[in-house]
């Protein structure tokens, strides 16, 4: 089941276009996956074509175009190559529906990025209602043949996490490392300092030490020997 659809602004995840399923809309559960689906929005910089984020019983399939990001989160059973299909058409139409706005002749690129509200294409969410049946039951007849005739492979489609979207696996390895580095120094340190100590010992003791090696020498001699 196809549960929502978000069309951003890959820069800072601004929503420009949400679509819901209307079943689920008001339950807890769903409330809280919008907001996974905005956290997500907001950190796709390192996305630069397709990728797909497995979590619980939902995937985030997301196709990054021309500074645009645009989502399809399914349940994980949704086959992901017709999931990136159906974003294919919502990009395309997405396309035509700024050409319409803004005019063909301007850069609808740097025309996006200069939005400062959300929501700023919500009408074109008629499009994508009007499409989403079409690919709701996966094994129809149609559905099947849009498989079987797109040249999508899905192997070449990133997989991912949530953390490592994120970069925070680069993060934690970085840390780990500097950390690594630290105690390796520490110890470095340590040891110095303890050869030091030795050091600044001996040469305050050393010459009392001399003498009283010497001392025991003569009484040992003395003693044992004469």
């Amino acid at each position: 089941m196809i549960k929502l659809i978000y069309i951003a602004r890959l820069s800072d995840g601004l929503i420009l276009c949400e679509s819901q399923d209307a079943k689920e809309a008001e339950s807890y559960s769903f409330a809280e996956l919008k907001q996974r689906c905005k956290q997500i929005l907001a950190n796709l910089r390192t996305v630069t074509d397709k990728a797909s984020i497995n979590e619980g019983n939902n995937t985030f399939n997301i196709l990054v175009q021309d500074g645009l990001s645009f989502m399809l989160v399914a349940e994980t059973s949704y086959p992901k190559k017709l999931a990136f299909i159906f974003l294919d058409d919502i990009e395309k139409a997405f396309y035509q529906e700024m050409i319409s706005t803004f005019g063909p002749d301007v850069d609808h690129r740097s025309k996006i990025e200069t939005l400062d509200r959300p929501y700023q294409f919500i009408k074109f969410d008629r499009f994508i209602n009007r499409k989403r049946p079409e690919y709701a039951d996966a094994r129809s007849n149609k559905n099947i043949e849009r498989l079987n005739s797109s040249l999508l492979e899905v192997q070449k489609i990133m997989e991912s996490n949530f953390d490592k979207l994120m970069g925070r696996g680069e993060e934690f390895s970085n840390i780990a490392e500097k950390a690594s580095m630290i105690k390796d120094k520490s110890s470095n340190f340590k040891d110095k300092t303890e050869k030091l100590k030795w050091q600044l010992f001996l040469n305050k003791y050393a010459p009392w030490i001399v003498i009283l090696v010497a001392i025991i020498f003569f009484f040992y001699m003395k003693f044992f020997y004469f």
